[in-house]
C-alpha cells in the first residue's frame, strides 16, 4: 500500500481545525510539529523529551502532518485544507504561512515512532503524566500519575493548553465535586478531576474517536466507573444528563468557548467554577468578555507561552 505524507505549516491556533480535516478525510495518523515544544522546559527528576531536533521543527506555529494511504482522494482533501485555512483567515484568524506539501513516504513504523518522543513528566505540583509503555524511573514519581495511550490522534497530554487546565483543576478541587470535563479527548483532564478527589466527572467529547481513547485510557486509570463519557454535543448532554456539574472544564478554543457561554451557564451550579482553556493570548479579551455576559466572573488568568486559561466563578 502507497501512502502519503501531507503537510500543512500555519499557526498554533489552526492545528485543531487542520487536524480535523484530516482525520474527518481519513487519515491514519496526525503528527503535530509545534514550534513551542523546542522552548518548553521540564525538570529533569521526572522525565525529559528526548531527541528533539530543532530543525524537526518550525520557528514559528506548526507543521501539521497527515498520512493518508491511496485509497482516499487526496487532491479533495488538500481542497478542503485550503478552503479551511481561507475561511478562518477570512474570519480574521492568522493563518500563518498556510502552505500545503504532499510527499509519499515509506510503509515502515512510522505508526509507533512518535512513542520515542514521549516519556513520564511532571505537569503540576501533583500530577504526572506517563504513557503506558514507560513508567516513571523508580523513587521519581509524583503524588499523582496518570498513565496515558494517546494513540495518534491526540496529545501527549504535555501541551500547554491541558497543563494549565491540570494546574487549575489542582486548586479547584477538594474532594467530592461533581465535573464536567467538555471536549475531553483522551480524558486526561477527567482523570485528572478524579485523581484530586473529585467525585464524578460527565466527559463530553463528539469524535467517536476520541471517545474510544477516552473509554480505554479511564479504564488504565480504573476510574471508569466514576466518569461517565457521552458521545454527544453541549445541548444534547444538557437534555439528557441533568445532574450540574461543581466544575466545569472546557479545553476547546477561543471561538467554540464564545459559541458556548451560554451552554456553560445553563449546565454549571450557582457559585460552581469553570475552567476554560485552548485561548491563545489575542483571543483573550473575545473569550472573556461571552463568558462575562453568560453570567460568569473572571476569577484570575494563567499562562504559558501564547496560551492562556482562565478560572471563572459563575454568579
Amino acid at each position: 500500500m502507497r501512502w502519503f505524507e501531507v503537510t500543512v505549516t500555519t499557526s498554533l491556533e489552526m492545528v485543531d481545525w487542520i487536524a480535523d480535516v484530516f482525520h474527518a478525510n481519513g487519515a491514519d495518523g496526525v503528527a503535530i510539529e509545534d514550534s513551542e515544544v523546542m522552548e518548553q522546559t521540564y525538570d529533569s527528576i521526572y522525565g525529559v523529551i528526548n531527541g528533539l531536533n530543532p530543525d524537526d521543527y518550525p520557528a514559528e506555529g506548526a507543521r501539521i502532518k497527515g498520512y493518508i494511504h491511496d485509497g482516499f482522494d487526496l487532491e479533495d482533501l488538500e481542497q478542503q485544507l485550503v478552503e479551511t485555512l481561507a475561511r478562518w483567515k477570512q474570519d480574521g484568524t492568522d493563518v500563518g504561512d498556510g502552505s500545503i506539501s504532499r510527499r509519499e513516504v515509506v510503509e515502515t513504523d512510522w505508526a509507533t515512532a512518535w512513542q520515542d518522543y514521549y516519556h513520564p513528566v511532571k505537569v503540576s505540583e501533583r500530577i504526572g503524566i506517563a504513557p503506558t509503555w514507560e513508567p516513571f524511573e523508580e523513587g521519581t514519581e509524583p503524588e499523582i500519575v496518570i498513565k496515558l495511550d494517546p494513540g495518534m490522534a491526540f496529545g501527549t497530554g504535555t501541551h500547554a493548553t491541558t497543563t494549565l487546565c491540570m494546574q487549575l483543576l489542582e486548586q479547584i478541587i477538594h474532594g467530592a465535586e461533581q465535573v464536567a470535563d467538555v471536549g475531553t479527548g483522551t480524558a486526561i483532564l477527567a482523570i485528572s478531576a478524579i485523581k484530586l478527589g473529585a467525585a464524578h466527572v460527565v466527559a463530553l467529547d463528539l469524535d467517536p474517536v476520541a471517545i474510544e481513547s477516552a473509554e480505554r485510557n479511564c479504564a488504565e486509570n480504573t476510574v471508569s466507573n466514576q466518569v461517565t463519557i457521552i458521545q454527544n454535543e453541549m445541548g444534547i448532554a444538557l437534555e439528557t444528563y441533568g445532574a450540574k456539574p461543581d466544575v466545569l472544564v472546557a479545553n476547546l478554543l477561543a471561538e467554540i468557548i464564545v459559541a458556548l457561554a451560554g451552554d456553560f451557564s445553563a449546565w454549571i451550579k450557582p457559585g460552581g467554577r469553570g475552567i476554560f482553556s485552548g485561548i491563545i493570548e489575542n483571543k483573550k479579551a473575545v473569550a472573556s468578555e461571552a463568558l462575562e455576559q453568560n453570567g460568569w466572573s473572571i476569577v484570575r488568568v494563567i499562562r504559558e507561552g501564547d496560551w492562556i486559561a482562565m478560572e471563572a466563578k459563575y454568579m
